[in-house]
Parts: C-alpha cells; structure tokens; sequence
C-alpha cells in the first residue's frame, strides 16, 4: 500500500478543497451546511464540523491524544445523536426560576482570580456502566463553555456541577449528557428512589435467568465436553445443542440486553467501554452455536455464554446495591429535616408552613420532641437540645436566650421560640450534606488513572481480534471466522473478572463470621493497606453510656448511699440522660419536683428541700460551692461532674464517666505492634480526650473538633501519602469517614452512618478491627495469586489462539478451567 494511507494520514488531510462547499466534517465526513463555520485548531491546523454534537465528541478526542482514533476507522462515522423537539423542549423547562430553584442553589467560585455567582445542582445520570463512562462524561462536560466543575460519584452516579449562569445555561448541561448517549435528571430523592427500585427488581430477574440457564446449560455441556473426547451418537449430540440453545436464548437476548444496548451507546458515540467487547463475545459466540446447531458443525458454547453473562451481571449487581445505599444514606440526611415549621405572625397567632418557605428572621416555636427546621437563635424560653446528630455526644445541651439552635436537633424539655438565621437548605445538616457529597467525589489518584486507562484497554483488546480476524480472513478464510472467535473468547477477561471478586466474596463471608459487615467492594483492599487509624471517641472507643464513678460529700456524717437515694428519688422525674444513672436508687419518693431546664432538679425528700445540677444551680443556695469545688480531685478534672445540696449544706461532688470499652487497651497495643498509627478525634472537650489517650497509650489525638476540622485532619494525614482508616458512630462521623480510605461504623451507630460507612462493626467489638485487617491482607494476597494465574494464562494462550492452534471448544473450556482455578483458590481466604 502506498500514498497517504501508508503514512498513517487520512485521505481528506491529503486533499486541498476547492471551495468551501467541497468541505466535510472532520468528524462524521458529512458536508457541512454553507451557512454553518464551526472550527476547531488542532496541531496547527483549523478542522471544521457539520454540528455542535460532532464538534464536541472530536474535541473530547483529540484533547485526550486518541488521535489514532480517526487515522485508523475504515468508514465513515455517523453524527451524535440528536435529541428529538419535544425531549428538548421538556430539557429546557428546568431552566424556569419556579422550577429549578427546588433543585438548585447560588455558590461563589473563585474564576480567573475573581469571585463569580455561579448555580451549583446535583444530576443523576443514568446509562453508567463503568469507570470509562465516567471519565468521558467528567471530559465533555467540562470543555462545555461556562462549566465551572463538573464531577461524577460513581458509587451513586451522582454528578455536582457548577456553571456560569451568564455563560450556559442549565439544560445546555443536560443535552450536552444526552448528546453523548446517557440521560440526566436533576436529582429529586423521591423519583430516584422510585427509579433505582425499578432497575433493582429488573437487574434481579435478569440475574435469576442468566443463573438458571448457566446451570442448566452446564449440566448440558458435560455429556458434550465428555462426547467429543469418547464419542457420542449424533441423535443425542443434535439433541443437547438444541436444549442449549432453547435454554441459552432467554439468557443472550433478556439478561445480556444491557450489554448489548451499552455496546450500541458505545458505538454511536465513537467511545469504547467494556461492554464492546462483553458483547461481541456473548454475540459472537451465541450466533456461531446457534450456526453449528442449526447447519452442523464441531462445537457450541452456550454454556460459556451464559456462564459469562451470569458472573457479568452478578458483579453489577453487588456495584448497583452499594450504589443504591449510598444515595439512600443522602436521603437519610436530608429527612432529619422536618416538612414543616411553626411560624409566630406579628399578632401573635401560630401558622404551620412548609419548612423550605422559613425565611431569615421569621419566628418559630419548637415545641417538646420537635426538630429545629432551620438554624436560629433562641427569642424566648429555655431548654435543652439533643445534639447528637451533628456532634456525636448523647448529653444534650442547654439553651438559653440569645444561644444557637442548628437544624435537625431535637428540644427535650419544653417549648421554646428561636429566630431564623439561615434558611433550611443553608442549615449547618445542609453543609454536612455538602461535605459528605465533595468527600465521596474525590478521587486518589490511582481511581483517576484507571479512569483513563479504561478506553485504552478496550480498544487493545478489539484492535488485537480485528488483526486477527484481517490475517486469517486474507490467508485462511476458511478457518478465519473460527480462530477470531477463539481469540475473543480467550481475551474475555472471564478469569480476570473473577479473581478480585470470587477472592472478596470469600473474604467478605470471612468477616462476617468475625463480625465486621462489609458494605463497600473496596473497604477490603484497603483494609489490607491501612498504615493510620483514626477512632471517634465517644461510642466508638467508650461505650457511649454513663456510670457513676464516685461521690465526693463535704458534710461529716453523710453516707454515699443516703446521697444516691436523695439524687435517685429526685432524678426520677427527670428525663435527661444523667438522670438514667441513679434511677436505681432512692427509697422513698420525692414530691414538690421542679425541673429546671438547663440547671437541674429541685424538690422535697423526707421533709427537707434539696437540688441537684450544675455548679450554677448549687451556688444560688451556697455560695462557696464554687470554692469547695476548686479543692475536688484534679485527677477527676475529666469527668462529668453533678452536685447535690440542701438549703443548708453543700453536700457532695458525684462524678461520672463514660466507660472506656475493655477490648480498646489490647486491640491498640496490637495495631501499635503492626506499626499502625491510631489517632482520636473527638468533639469533647480536651480535658476528656487527653486522659483517654493517655489511659489507651495514644499519642497523636485532637479535642473539640469540628465534621471540617475533623476533615481538614484527615486530609492532612492523607496528603502525606498514608492509607487512612476512620473508625466511628455519630452523624458527625460521616462527612469524614467518606472522605476516608476506608470507613468503619460501630453497629450501635445511627443507620445513616452505617448507611454511609465501608463496612460495619456488627459486634462492636474493636478485637474484630485488628483480625479483619489480616484477614484483608490475606485476601489481597490471594487475589496477586490469582491475577498472576489469569494473566498468564491469557498470555501463553493468546499466542496460540492467534496462530489458530487453539479452537473455540477448547479455548471456552481453557476459559473455565481459568476460572475454576481462581475459584478454588479464592476459598482459601476462609480457612
């Protein structure tokens, strides 16, 4: 071959139009309309297209150097898709204010050095298959002009995207996915709720076909397998070739539906993903059965067909439950908002509003057992605040006039009026939310090249059967079609694709039994890597419940027990959680209770008037407390401290604690041996947290930290190259497990953290943390074993099948026997 298609040019870069009507597509070869000029300048030279949808899938291209792409096709592409009318009018509907201000919010991003007003949203984009998917989606839509950012969580097929508004507009964003074969949506929790139980049900079905043909049609193909080698009449032969294909039909044209309409997405937007070649096995091999079935020949391979789809479709399966509990862990979070509001008009009088229509400045009651709809400051009235969803400490906290009150925590004691100072979607639940998002979106870097390499892989593997396929057919045409078909079957990543996931099934099961759940496909792998574990404090390393820990009385003559009775007999009308502690106690009962609210408990026991609370309630009645209380034990200074007194004495100091979980000691003196690393970051106070690291024997700790510090630190240890795995059970947790490595929740956690989390604790036993990361590190050594034995097979058969020494019978039983091999060896991670 000689000319410009020798030298690796296309023919249209060696020719010089005449005139402009001469010219065509870069892309597509189309003519170009003479009123269109649409260009792009690439090594120098100045390209034109006949639309925007081929100027920006060539774009997308040649920005990522596939540039081979276009030396190397042998036809002429076909435009992108157009999008009908009536689907772009319906697009263009979101960008109505009425409609988009429920799924939208303005953000300042810094661009070109200055702050900008900018619209962020989340989009749920569905047609997502594999990490190649995401890549190009992140690559077009972020060449798209007035596009800020634009990032995909392929967990959730979330995507975050922040634009200009003066720029583009919001269903340019939205065609812009369309025109490259996926659909989009703005996320709404109730439609992709509805839509993800729909795909679940069909994806069940689809893998209960592909299960019950795989059996059948191996239970089919042992009397084959043994008839070619020891002989077998044609009658039966004839026979079981024709159940197969009855059995294997249902399973090619139901199950391996998804993979066939992947591969046809693939091909018309000119972007390659592993469901190219998936599919050209599955079809390739079906349709050559089905030829030898129905016109004779040497073998089938429907049982390497099923077989193949079933494991396909079963690996997808486990990625879409992950994926559809962690968009319902967000919906979690967003529900611990109440719909509705109370709202005190200018007269006085109460109206019941949708909490989204708060407006700063508004007046809200919250009355007993309430949620604050929004972040406010108390107006009137005091009370106390269950916390423990943003901060992770159970003890609420008093509220008083002038204080914070922040959204989604819950009034205790009694009714209260607080005023607006945010709106419910910029409440502190709202930036955790934010957090939790940009935390699951991050990618390492080694997520980020495997992003990229995925095409690159794909088109490898078809360029080496199209070669195949081209010698064979110009030197052996009779043998060609066969000798492709052995090719594809042997470069099915069959073997590959099961030793990672047959390896963590077994090691999954493993831990189970130990008792850690694993949630996430990688919490194994990086369990078996983790150098840094970083542990909340309060119900993870303590049991989250508090004791009494001893009673410091100051009257001569006053026993510990005749104190406790008093506390108890008083306590008991009380529904704080100190009070839990001294239900138990008292004899008698107590009678003219009054609670006060963020103070304590004052009431009348055999005759003689006493309270119990904090050091403030006390020194109403005596003054000197305060004095007495400075001579306590210093080495109590951690604990949580309650006074008791009568109107005449200042009676006793009761300290208590929350107890230190007797599995923590050895299990960080083990990790510590491993030269792992632990660190504690806590919300409590530093006086708490120190002797707790110092009782444990942990150096490295930080107090009275934030869901962003708490992020900030980790983000610290990471940028220093460490594997990081976060150990914890609060909501406050959560913002930071995600952007952990790995994440692990204690199984007495709130169920959106054990939503959001890795892998769960069922046992809360932290002894099964240390055994699960040698079971981890066992696994991963199992899978080297395992992708060693896959790719060598591939390696030594490939050769042999391209130079037709293997036939397809053969290489599909190669395939299994791979595949049983890695298989048995996975099992090995149980013993």
């Amino acid at each position: 071959m000689s000319g410009p298609e020798a030298a690796g040019m296309r023919p249209e870069d060696s020719q010089t139009p005449t005139s402009e009507k001469d010219l065509t597509c870069y892309h597509c070869q189309l003519p170009i309309p003479d009123d269109l000029n649409l260009k792009t300048e690439h090594d120098g030279k100045q390209l034109r297209f006949c639309c925007l949808g081929c100027q920006a899938v060539a774009e997308t291209i040649l920005g990522t150097g596939l540039t081979a792409f276009y030396q190397y096709r042998n036809e002429k592409l076909t435009k992108p898709e157009l999008l009908e009318t009536h689907k772009k009018e319906e697009l263009h509907l979101y960008d109505r204010e009425d409609i988009s201000k429920e799924f939208t919010e303005i953000v300042e991003e810094r661009i070109d050095g200055e702050f900008t007003k900018c619209v962020k949203t989340r989009i749920y984009v569905e047609g997502i298959t594999c990490a190649a998917c995401v890549w190009l989606l992140e690559q077009h839509l972020n060449q798209q002009n007035g596009v800020v950012q634009f990032k995909i969580n392929h967990s959730t097929q979330i995507a975050t995207a922040i634009w200009n508004p003066e720029l583009t507009r919001f269903s340019d964003l939205l065609i812009a996915i369309h025109g490259i074969g996926y659909s989009a949506k703005p996320y709404q929790a109730n439609e992709i709720d509805e839509l993800q139980q729909k795909q679940q049900k069909q994806a069940i079905f689809r893998l209960g076909v592909a299960g019950i043909g795989t059996m059948q049609n191996m239970m089919l193909a042992i009397p084959l397998y043994v008839g070619a080698l020891s002989g077998i009449s044609e009658e039966f032969l004839i026979l079981f070739r024709w159940v197969s294909l009855l059995v294997a039909t249902p399973v090619v044209l139901y199950s391996a539906k998804p993979f066939f309409e992947a591969a046809l997405r693939d091909l018309k937007t000119r972007h390659l993903t592993m469901d190219v070649p998936v599919s050209l096995a599955i079809g390739c091999a079906y349709l050559a059965s089905a030829w030898v079935t129905l016109f004779g020949g040497a073998e089938v391979y429907f049982d390497s067909v099923c077989m193949f789809t079933f494991f396909l479709l079963l690996g997808r399966f486990f990625e879409m439950r992950t994926r559809f509990k962690s968009t319902l862990g967000i919906r979690k979070l967003q529900q611990l908002l109440p719909t509705s509001a109370t709202r005190i008009a200018p007269d006085g009088t109460e109206h019941v509003i949708a909490a989204k229509e708060v407006k700063i400045g508004d007046i809200l009651h919250i009355k007993q057992g309430d949620t604050a709809p929004c972040d406010g400051t108390v107006s009137e009235g005091s009370s106390s605040f269950d916390e423990s969803a943003l901060t992770g400490e159970f003890i609420p906290v008093s509220k008083k006039a002038g204080d914070t009150v922040l959204a989604g925590t819950i009034n205790v004691e009694q009714t209260i009026s607080i005023c607006a100072s945010k709106e419910a979607n910029h409440s502190r639940i709202s930036a955790i939310l934010d957090i939790l998002q940009d935390a699951l979106q991050h990618k390492p870097p080694l997520a980020r090249q495997a992003d990229k390499i995925a095409s690159y892989f794909v088109a490898g593997v078809l360029l080496v059967a199209t070669a195949v396929a081209v010698y064979w057919g110009l030197n052996d045409p009779d043998h060609a079609f066969a000798i492709t078909l052995s090719v594809l079957v042997i470069t099915c990543p069959c073997a590959l694709s099961l030793a990672t996931p047959t390896t963590l099934t077994a090691a999954t099961d493993k831990l189970r039994e130990i008792g850690l759940l694993i949630v996430k496909g990688h919490a194994i792998e990086t369990l078996a890597k983790t150098n840094h574990i970083v542990l909340d404090k309060t119900g993870t390393l303590t049991e989250g419940k508090l004791t009494l820990k001893k009673i410091k009385t100051w009257e001569n003559g006053v026993t510990d027990t005749e104190i406790l009775d008093v506390v108890g007999a008083l306590e008991r009308h009380s529904n704080h959680p100190i009070a839990s502690v001294f239900r138990t106690f008292g004899k008698h009962p107590a009678s003219q209770v009054q609670i006060v609210n963020g103070q304590g408990v004052e009431g009348v026991y055999q005759s003689t008037r006493y309270r119990i609370g904090n050091q403030r309630f006390i020194s109403d009645w005596h003054p000197s407390a305060a004095t007495k209380n400075d001579q306590s034990d210093e080495s109590a200074s951690h604990l949580i401290e309650v006074y008791l007194a009568s109107e005449k004495e200042f009676l006793a100091t009761i300290f208590l604690d929350d107890n230190i979980r007797k599995d923590a000691v050895p299990v960080i003196r083990a990790l510590h041996t491993q030269r792992i690393k632990t660190y504690i970051l806590s919300g409590d106070r530093l006086e708490v947290v120190q002797p707790l690291a110092d009782q444990l024997g942990i150096e490295n700790y930080k107090a009275e930290a934030s869901p962003e510090d708490k992020l900030n630190f980790l983000k610290a240890l990471q940028s220093e190259h460490n594997i990081v795995t976060m150990v914890g059970d609060g909501i406050n947790d959560v913002p930071v497990m995600a952007g952990a490595n790995v994440s692990v929740a204690m199984g007495n956690a709130r169920d959106f953290t054990k939503v959001n989390a890795d892998s769960i604790l069922m046992n809360n036993d932290l002894a099964c943390l240390e055994q699960s990361i040698h079971v981890s590190r066992k696994s991963q050594q199992i899978i080297s074993q395992n992708l060693a034995w896959a790719l060598s097979y591939n390696i030594l058969a490939l050769p042999m099948a391209v130079m037709g020494m293997i036939p397809p019978y053969l290489a599909a039983l190669g395939m299994s026997l791979s595949s049983l091999i890695v298989v048995i060896n996975a099992l090995r991670v149980k013993r």
